[in-house]
């Protein structure tokens, strides 16, 4: 697992694909893969991280991002 600095979680997969090579959806914070033809959703916090992995959700959290 892939620990984030200044984190107390760690990512279970790491995916190689990055948000600017996503799809664009209707919703700024959420993006489409063609590889695994998930919705992929931008956290920026880790509640919302938590949150979205208790859903069932793909994140993508880019270290030092502001919110979008």
């Amino acid at each position: 697992m892939k620990a984030l600095k200044a984190c107390d979680i760690s990512m279970p997969f790491v995916c190689s694909m990055v948000w600017a090579g996503l799809e664009a959806t209707g919703d700024a914070r959420v993006r489409h893969c063609s590889q695994c033809s998930k919705a992929v959703h931008r956290v920026t916090t880790q509640a919302k991280y938590r949150t979205a992995r208790r859903l069932g959700q793909c994140v993508c959290w880019v270290l030092g991002d502001a919110a979008p």
